[in-house]
């Protein structure tokens, strides 16, 4: 059965003998929403009773005739949750529509919608178009490149100028991952228009720097997400409300033992 399947039976059970014959359901997914200013917005959590645990989806029941998917592998491995806990459930979303008050006359507000963008750390036009692209490049998954470097932690955002030093011009920042922790540089080689993308972990003499070389641009974002692993980053959090007066069948498959 597919997820929307799973989803589907479930709430058709749930709702056998009551006086609702229609029902809505949603099957969330970790991949950046979007406002009505088509911008991203971040995902409001849910807030139900768990009903079913199937092939991997976990079914809640928001709503007297309303249901929201989730699966498994997508929730918080932390917490132990029961058929009828009543929880929240809430993926770190990324705020991506920036708001600015662009009135000019007192007393009047006048708000520009737009998206969140990097800010270029050095005044250089290769610098400002590096930032430009890193922050509107998007991954498979619908990520752009400032929801992958939110879902990394990081920090410390600078910029090497090509036009004051005669070096290649860069961008570095540090992530923590998964797989890896330290400092990533994107570096522009300028007549090759490839870029290397070096991996210096924290601390630095704990492994030496890996460097991947002869990247293009629009394959920056998946060498950074392979090399440093952002998906812990992007599972959904677990919160029991209301546990269940009597506990079913457990639906999360963590134990004592790892907790």
């Amino acid at each position: 059965m597919t997820p929307q399947q799973v989803i589907q039976s479930a709430a058709i059970a749930a709702l056998a003998g009551s006086r609702y014959s229609n029902y809505k359901y949603l099957y969330i997914q970790h991949k950046p929403a979007h406002s009505i200013l088509c911008n991203e917005a971040k995902r409001k959590p849910s807030i139900g009773v768990i009903i079913c645990q199937m092939e991997g989806v976990v079914v809640l029941k928001t709503g007297v005739n309303t249901f929201h998917g989730y699966a498994l592998a997508d929730l918080s491995p932390k917490v132990r949750w029961n058929i009828g806990d009543k929880v929240e459930i809430s993926f770190p979303g990324f705020e991506g529509t920036e708001v600015k008050d662009v009135s000019t006359v007192p007393g009047i507000k006048s708000l520009s919608f737009g998206r969140k963008m990097l800010k270029p750390p050095v005044e250089d036009a290769y610098i400002n178009e590096m930032t430009r692209q890193l922050s509107e490049l998007r991954l498979p998954d619908g990520r752009r490149g400032l929801h992958l470097l939110s879902d990394l932690n990081y920090s410390n955002f600078t910029g090497t100028s090509s036009e004051s030093s005669c070096v290649n011009p860069t961008l570095s920042f540090d992530v923590k991952g998964s797989k890896f922790e330290g400092k990533v540089t994107i570096e522009l080689i300028l007549g090759a228009d490839t870029y290397d993308v070096h991996f210096t972990p924290s601390p630095p003499s704990s492994l030496l720097e890996d460097v991947d070389t002869n990247v293009t641009f629009l394959d920056v974002l998946d060498v950074i997400e392979q090399r440093c692993d952002s998906s812990l980053a992007r599972v959904a959090t677990v919160t029991i409300l209301k546990p269940a007066k009597k506990a079913k069948v457990q639906a999360s498959p963590v134990t004592a033992s790892t907790l």
